[in-house]
């Protein structure tokens, strides 16, 4: 029979699903989307088509292989994997935090969903966009797939189960491939990864006394492998050559660190600081109420990944803006933020119980605050674009094939939308974005904006 905290994160598993699918289900495909949907690509196809990303433009070959084999599935299937992989990421979190997978605490379940809405970076354009959420989203539920195991091992975690079913060569073997996907997902966040890999063995080699398993060092060195393929990509220097300035590309990398940092401490101090503030009270508090050194060792190894993570984007010409590029960092700050609460079984005084409650709460009342207004600019901004879509098969219809359309009538305000802070149609109907309007709308010959001053 299952146990009533075991009921209710099921039932807020359920809520966030359909919560989650609210929002897929009001988000239109979008700029890069139009580039992929329905080519129905053959294996060959999709091989090319990864040959040139990683020749031309960059080394992403799973976030963007993802996107190309999803785009080419019926939209509603993919809406519904969508919202499981956002499910799935918060559900990873909520273990990633918790010492007893066997009593997980439903109240910081609940505020691991609310500080994922209010904290993660460009909402709508990581987890709702298509384009954004096969290489943040998705690709950081691979990175944290392979780092669980880890996590299990060196801090004893109890699992689900005490059974261990596979074979540890077969394990050994199959986590290579994980490996090399999660190593291959993302510069940064992939580089987080393979820091956290390495902080856990030594932690469990030489602090806990524990020996190394065989699946832990094939992991590493899969993860390792896809890191350098991805990096090491020569579309990465074509790429930065096409998007970064032209005194970007003269300054030393000496000059290019250092305003990158400048870059990327601005970036956070003007969007993330709430988060960071909350993360310094939560390690005070932790070494007031409820300090013990397991609990101590998983926060800070993943605040330091975590910050590492988005320091790294210091060497990045267009990634320090504390948007889209942030979002792994982010998520490693979260498991951070809540590895340092304990679980309800871990406190025996009621008083102490007492401020984990209000403090998990905290997250929950916050959201609850902020929910209408970011929903409400997400449903807006999607509603426009939705009208300049409808207006658009119209104007084909009646045989108008070269367009001049009007701004759009709303523009959000909030991270929460997919278009927010984001290029609009142009004057040249044969660049981006305007060139994926010409794709997707069968019978369009071209689209350009009438008075693109007006947004």
């Amino acid at each position: 029979m299952r146990k009533p905290t075991q009921r209710w994160i099921g039932i807020i598993f359920g809520l966030e699903f359909l919560l989650v699918g609210l929002m897929n289900y009001i988000t239109p495909l979008y700029e890069d989307d139009f580039y992929m949907v329905n080519n129905h690509y053959s294996l060959r196809a999709f091989i090319d088509a990864a040959k040139y990303d990683y020749f031309n433009w960059n080394g992403r070959v799973v976030g963007q292989t993802l996107f190309r084999g999803f785009m080419n599935v019926p939209l509603p299937l993919f809406k519904i994997l969508n919202i499981f992989m956002f499910c799935l990421l918060t559900f990873l979190i909520l273990l990633y935090s918790s010492k007893n997978w066997r009593k997980l605490s439903p109240v910081k379940y609940l505020a691991i969903i609310a500080a994922s809405w209010l904290f993660l970076p460009a909402f709508g354009q990581t987890v709702l966009w298509a384009a954004g959420t096969f290489n943040y989203l998705w690709t950081t539920v691979i990175i944290l797939s392979l780092a669980l195991p880890f996590v299990v091992t060196a801090f004893d975690i109890q699992t689900f189960s005490d059974k261990t079913r596979v074979n540890r060569y077969v394990k050994a073997i199959l986590i290579i491939f994980l490996g090399v996907l999660a190593g291959w997902s993302n510069e940064n966040t992939s580089g987080g990864l393979i820091m956290a890999l390495v902080l856990m063995m030594l932690y469990q080699k030489f602090i806990a006394k524990k020996n190394w398993r065989l699946w832990q060092w094939t992991g590493l060195i899969g993860a390792i492998i896809g890191f350098l393929a991805l990096i090491t990509a020569n579309g990465n220097k074509v790429r930065t050559a096409a998007t970064a300035s032209k005194s970007y590309l003269q300054m030393s990398l000496f000059e290019r660190l250092s305003k990158g940092i400048d870059t990327v401490s601005d970036a956070i101090s003007s969007l993330h600081m709430p988060l960071v503030f909350i993360l310094l009270a939560a390690a005070v508090i932790m070494h007031v109420l409820w300090f013990e050194n397991q609990r101590a060792v998983r926060a800070y190894l993943w605040a330091l990944c975590g910050f590492a993570t988005l320091y790294a984007l210091a060497l990045s010409p267009t990634g320090a803006d504390g948007g889209r590029a942030f979002f792994g960092g982010i998520v490693f700050l979260l498991i951070a933020l809540f590895s340092s609460i304990p679980d309800n079984f871990e406190i025996s005084e009621n008083t102490t119980l007492k401020v984990s409650y209000l403090a998990l709460m905290a997250f929950v009342v916050t959201a609850l605050f902020n929910f209408y207004p970011g929903f409400s600019d997400m449903y807006h901004a999607n509603a426009a674009l939705k009208t300049r879509y409808t207006y658009i098969e119209e104007m084909v219809q009646k045989g108008h094939t070269k367009l001049k359309v009007p701004p759009l009538y709303y523009y959000p305000k909030t991270k929460y939308a997919i278009n927010y802070d984001s290029q609009e149609l142009g004057k040249n109907t044969k660049i981006f974005p305007n060139s994926g309007y010409v794709h997707y709308f069968k019978g369009l010959k071209s689209i350009v904006i009438d008075n693109p001053n007006a947004k």
